[in-house]
């Protein structure tokens, strides 16, 4: 059976994670599901389960000078409803409002979306499409890195022992932001595919559940300031179709990406999609 223990502080949360086996939980949307499979499995459980929701910074949304700073332990649903979200960053707000259940997004924190690091999460889709960077905090100090980094290629996120997710710098981007999202029905979907979009000064283009982390298609974002949103869509597919190869999801993905990005765009650009 696994301890537990309620963080009071960060640097509480931080000295309860140097030990070994000791895992942190906020929303555990993920954390409760994996330990009940591993649990039915036989396989081992945590020695410590380490409760942050009540660290004061990890619930802070602020602005910054750099633009929009959102504490690990923010809820989908207050990132869905928060003006500053919906003025600053406001393809992380729609992006947001497409994850699970009004439940799921009540519970669910960007920290913990982005420490599960699934090629289809939302909210890591809409913070890697920004451009946004990661703090992450341990007894020794703090780091600073690109949330795609954080994520690497796919092979989980990349936290040493004892790290914490403590936020992330969001930049204030000028002109629209668009997030799309394409599932298998409305809500409560897992994402086959998704778009995130700025549209202005700079042009930024990124792709979720296509590769095994989110990426931006810089080629696509080229083709995009030139204002040629066919051939950015048709850049964005390629790019796909380049790392998928032949595996049987391409055949609907190349089509449907260059749909998505097309029409992210065009909303973006103000026109009709």
């Amino acid at each position: 059976m696994s301890g537990y223990m309620i963080a009071r502080t960060l640097a509480e949360a931080l000295e309860a994670l140097q030990g070994e086996g000791a895992v942190a939980v906020a929303g555990g949307t993920d954390l409760w599901v994996g330990l009940r499979r591993a649990r039915a499995e036989g396989r081992a459980l945590p020695r410590l389960i380490v409760d942050i929701t009540r660290v004061p910074e990890l619930g802070e949304l602020n602005q910054i000078e750099e633009g929009l700073w959102v504490g690990a332990g923010v809820s989908f649903a207050r990132l869905e409803a928060d003006p500053l979200v919906q003025r600053l960053a406001p393809a992380l707000g729609q992006a947001a409002a497409t994850v699970g259940s009004v439940q799921v997004r009540n519970a669910a924190t960007i920290g913990g979306n982005v420490a599960n690091a699934s090629p289809a999460a939302d909210g890591l889709a809409a913070l890697v499409g920004l451009g946004a960077e990661a703090v992450v905090a341990s007894a020794g100090g703090e780091r600073r890195l690109k949330v795609e980094e954080l994520v690497g290629g796919g092979q989980g996120v990349g936290l040493a022992h004892g790290e914490l997710i403590k936020g992330f710098v969001v930049p204030a981007l000028e002109g629209r932001q668009v997030f799309l999202k394409v599932g298998r029905r409305a809500a409560l979907n897992i994402a086959r595919l998704s778009v995130t979009v700025v549209l202005g000064q700079e042009v930024r283009v990124g792709l979720g559940a296509c590769f095994p982390a989110p990426r931006r298609i810089t080629h696509a974002e080229e083709l995009a300031a030139k204002g040629d949103f066919e051939e950015a869509a048709r850049a964005a597919a390629e790019a796909f179709r380049r790392e998928s190869g032949s595996r049987p999801s391409a055949v609907y993905k190349i089509p449907a990406i260059s749909r998505a990005v097309r029409e992210a765009l065009k909303i973006a650009a103000g026109g009709v999609a």
